[in-house]
């Protein structure tokens, strides 16, 4: 979602917001062409350009938009929703390095924009800037500690840095802020399993079995308030069954340790890892020839 807002914008007339009003409908074609007769028009419009842009991508014709966007802002260089708009093209394109100047150049035209200021440390972090990434965070935490998925982020770039407790204490945050975090909530259980803390672990992961994938209607509803839109990384279902083989393991409830390593093989076939659980479980029980086979299916899928 691009942060674009058509009111602060230059205006061409009726036609002008024929083109808005065609755009704001989704009407994506005839936006499309009403925007190329005022550029014929009008080719220097920086406005223009940035609104061709803007169609280019909900089309998804990157290449256009980004070229769309690139002139907008050569023509409007002083508006800041322009150069963000352009780094968002490029960050749907894994390109983080040739983002992050515009990232940078719009926080410091509108430090008030927290939606820009999180992208700037979101792709800092990707650019394992992790300093500079948290001190963004912590800036649009001053301001709006709620922010939607900000703690999340803060925790990943704690845990990338290798800070367990400060990890832990940020996805706690996240949770409490947006209960409906799933992504958030096996984030924690992870962590809390390798802290030996399985049975808290096993009760997120429970809450997290009851909606896996739904989505938070508050975090939804908070974002579309403030025109923000906000992405979590999916993690695949098998992830989810995989932790609960491992808080199941370790709470000694073998069968259902079992049952869950099975659904993990099932949804992942090319995951090795449950099978290693499969066989320790196996070996515990004294199943001798089970726990033989599962390891002998690990170490083949390890070695390829």
């Amino acid at each position: 979602m691009l942060a674009w807002s058509l009111g602060l914008l230059p205006v061409w007339g009726q036609t002008y917001d024929e083109a808005v009003r065609h755009f704001q409908q989704r009407n994506y074609p005839e936006a499309l062409a009403v925007t190329r007769e005022l550029l014929a028009e009008d080719p220097d419009s920086a406005a223009g350009h940035h609104l061709q842009g803007l169609i280019f991508a909900q089309l998804r014709q990157f290449p256009e938009a980004e070229a769309s966007l690139r002139r907008s802002v050569e023509l409007g260089p002083d508006q800041p929703g322009r150069h963000f708009d352009l780094a968002v093209i490029l960050l749907q394109q894994r390109r983080q390095e040739e983002a992050l100047p515009l990232l940078q150049r719009a926080v410091e035209m509108d430090g008030k924009n927290l939606m820009t200021r999180f992208y700037l440390g979101r792709t800092l972090h990707e650019l394992n800037r992790l300093g500079q990434a948290l001190e963004e965070f912590k800036t649009i935490a001053k301001t709006d500690y709620s922010f939607p998925a900000l703690h999340y982020h803060m925790a990943r770039v704690h845990r990338n840095n290798g800070g367990a407790k400060e990890t832990v204490r940020e996805l706690r945050t996240e949770i409490e802020l947006y209960p409906k975090n799933v992504v958030a909530r096996l984030e924690l259980a992870e962590m809390l399993l390798k802290a030996g803390q399985a049975a808290e672990a096993l009760e997120h992961l429970q809450i997290a079995e009851t909606g896996f994938y739904s989505r938070d209607r508050r975090a939804v509803a908070v974002a579309k308030s403030r025109r923000l839109y906000v992405t979590l990384t999916a993690l695949p279902p098998s992830q989810l069954h995989l932790l609960l083989a491992k808080a199941y393991r370790e709470l000694e409830r073998l069968e259902e340790a079992v049952s869950s390593a099975l659904k993990c093989v099932e949804l992942a076939p090319d995951l090795a890892e449950p099978h290693y659980i499969l066989a320790q479980i196996y070996q515990e029980r004294d199943e001798t020839e089970k726990a033989a086979r599962a390891m002998e299916t690990f170490n083949r899928m390890k070695a390829n």
